[in-house]
């Protein structure tokens, strides 16, 4: 039952009261004739009344309770929110770093790249003046 349908039932409930207190003066304002009719009927719309005025204390006490837990559940959805919002910035900036490292590894596989490729080209180099050295070196002795 929502809040809008409780407020609208405590509010039908003020209307019988009125209307229940007004039939109430009008049987005291009748003739006493009817007096003992009378008498029933007015016990009768006091405990009428005495319910009605039960039942719109306790749709009260559950609209508190209804704008309690709303209160609460707000409350919780503000934290999660926050939660959230931290959530995207720690997530924003671990993708920043992310980023820069990547950035820096590249640098790096760049540079041992290019190592190695001097590396290779001196080998080449080694090897070359290796070869021709020993060529030369058995020109030499076959003469």
């Amino acid at each position: 039952m929502t809040i809008e349908e409780q407020k609208a039932k405590i509010e039908a409930a003020n209307k019988r009261i009125v209307a229940l207190e007004k039939e109430k003066a009008d049987l005291l304002a009748s003739s006493k004739s009817s007096e003992e009719a009378a008498a029933k009927r007015l016990r009768s719309l006091n405990i009428q009344l005495n319910n009605i005025r039960k039942q719109i204390k306790e749709k009260e006490a559950e609209l508190e309770a209804k704008n309690a837990e709303i209160s609460a559940l707000q409350e919780k959805t503000a934290a999660l929110n926050k939660a959230d919002e931290e959530n995207k910035s720690r997530i924003a900036s671990l993708n920043t770093d992310m980023e820069n490292l990547s950035a820096r590894m590249d640098k790096t596989i760049a540079a041992k790249d290019r190592l190695i490729l001097i590396l290779i080209i001196l080998l080449a180099v080694a090897v070359i003046l290796a070869i021709f050295g020993f060529v030369k070196k058995r020109g030499r002795s076959a003469v």
